[in-house]
């Protein structure tokens, strides 16, 4: 079961931690639950009432060693299928090494990742062309980043996403654009490389159309109540109504 904090409400997170407690009544069947889930305080509170029934495990707090051997054999064993997959396709000559990309190669792959799963998993999307590509062009592509990737978090989002943006930007325009929109979407992060966010430039736009919008839109008495004093209850239509006179005007901007 994954992602229990993802409920709608903290009544269906109490609910199914109910249910789990009641598994062991079941004589016909003997199982056992793997649940996924940050710390949130009623998924705690809750299954703290389950002492000796249940066994807790924070993901980070288990040793570097154990993640980097963990994420080595994920590696190895993607690496391997990659390799296979190209070899099948690529021509006489110019396939790879049975033993491609190498051990060293595996263990610098894992160093660069620990702790993060999500850097191993996007590489190996990145290593998996769909065209000719030849997979260790890519994968060099990857290990310039070596030497960054230990000292924050977002130099190994740099690294695991720098190069399959800057491998799709075929010209110098292409890259261009390529910053440019990506500066757009993301929005105020900042990074150490060309695609940078000008934090304090976004913050400015993002204000400014905030205020903008609330000029044109917010005004006094905006549901049309008239008279202050009214019954929560005498309101509802006109909320609804004014919901819908925002929505319909929404969709005839749009159109």
């Amino acid at each position: 079961m994954d992602a229990l904090d993802e409920c709608d409400g903290d009544n269906d997170v109490k609910t199914i931690i109910f249910l789990l407690t009641r598994v062991n009544a079941l004589r016909s069947v003997r199982l056992r639950v793997f649940i996924t889930s940050r710390p949130e305080l009623p998924i705690r509170l809750g299954f703290k009432n389950l002492q000796g029934k249940c066994q807790g495990l924070a993901l980070h707090k288990i040793p570097e060693p154990i993640v980097e051997h963990d994420i080595s054999t994920f590696l190895r064993y993607e690496l391997a299928r990659i390799r296979d997959r190209y070899n099948n396709e690529a021509l006489e000559g110019l396939q790879l090494s049975p033993s491609w990309p190498g051990e060293d190669i595996i263990r610098d792959l894992a160093q660069m990742a620990v702790p993060s799963f999500i850097f191993a998993a996007t590489v190996c999307r990145f290593l998996e062309d769909k065209g000719k590509t030849n997979p260790t062009k890519r994968l060099n592509k990857v290990l310039q980043y070596q030497t960054t990737t230990h000292n924050s978090s977002i130099d190994k989002l740099d690294a695991a996403y720098l190069p399959s943006l800057l491998w799709r930007s075929n010209t110098d325009q292409d890259r261009i654009d390529l910053l440019a929109e990506f500066r757009d979407i993301v929005g105020p992060i900042r990074t150490t490389n060309n695609f940078w966010i000008d934090k304090i430039k976004y913050h400015k736009a993002l204000a400014d159309n905030c205020i903008r919008l609330m000029y044109r839109h917010l005004k006094k008495d905006i549901c049309n109540l008239q008279i202050s004093g009214k019954l929560r209850s005498s309101i509802v239509t006109n909320i609804e109504r004014c919901k819908g006179g925002t929505d319909q005007a929404r969709d005839k901007r749009l159109r």
